[in-house]
């Protein structure tokens, strides 16, 4: 098993962010499952793949951020539909009261 230095492994790295594995093994002459192991212990993660993981974070934040907005505006507007209901119940017992006024 070959030992690579700090130097070629850092150029590796480097090159994965910008290529596939095959084409950096390919192009290097280190073993793809090496790369991937490099990889791994360096961030835990595909650069491009944690990119998309971040995109994807920064879309659910604001997605979740929009759905907060139109709740807080459900509500406002539910709080006012429940006052509108208050004040007509409030109108009609008094016309009831007025109607049975008038009958007797």
């Amino acid at each position: 098993m070959p030992k690579y230095n700090q130097e070629t492994r850092d150029r590796a790295m480097a090159l994965l962010a910008e290529k596939s594995a095959k084409a950096v093994s390919d192009e290097m002459h280190i073993n793809v499952m090496t790369l991937y192991k490099w990889r791994r212990e360096d961030n835990g993660t595909a650069p491009k793949a944690k990119a998309a993981l971040e995109g994807m974070d920064a879309l659910l934040a604001e997605d979740v951020a929009a759905k907060d907005r139109r709740i807080a505006a459900l509500e406002a507007e539910n709080a006012r539909l429940n006052e509108t209901i208050k004040g007509l119940e409030e109108r009609v017992s008094r016309f009831r009261a007025i109607i049975e006024a008038l009958i007797r």
